[in-house]
């Protein structure tokens, strides 16, 4: 009696192991997927980011209102003058309605301060300062439109 022959068939194993073979549209679908989900992280960073720079640029203002070497005062239009000087430096979005709007933030949310990440390393002040205005009674803290 003649012998079978016996064919051993393989098939390609996907990245997911799956044993079936990685089509082209499945190759386009997974990459989609990839670039969508690495936007959608770059997306949350830079949303992130943008929210403790304007976080801080408030605490930076509500700091020098406070305790500034010139300590602002009522009416020196410090709002003005740091706009124009920021705006000629070439720092985006620093226009005087702005500054007033981080100023309101920080004061608003000081609890922000516990999101501070290694991303501002130079801003460590800004924790203490927080910090203490957090302890501090409401009635203490500076509020936008007053001297």
């Amino acid at each position: 009696m003649p012998t079978k022959k016996k064919t051993i068939v393989t098939k390609r194993r996907s990245a997911k192991g799956s044993g079936e073979t990685l089509d082209f549209a499945a190759l386009v679908k997974a990459i989609q997927r990839v670039h969508e989900e690495s936007a959608a992280a770059v997306n949350r960073v830079v949303n992130t980011t943008v929210t403790l720079r304007n976080w801080i640029i408030g605490a930076y203002i509500v700091e020098y209102e406070m305790r500034g070497a010139g300590r602002a005062k009522y009416g020196e239009k410090l709002l003005d003058r740091l706009a124009e000087r920021l705006t000629g430096n070439h720092v985006p979005s620093c226009e005087r309605r702005r500054l007033y709007v981080y100023r309101q933030f920080f004061q608003t949310y000081p609890q922000i301060v516990e999101s501070l990440s290694p991303l501002f390393p130079g801003a460590s002040w800004i924790v203490q300062s927080a910090t203490a205005q957090l302890a501090m009674p409401a009635e203490k803290l500076l509020v936008p439109g007053s001297p």
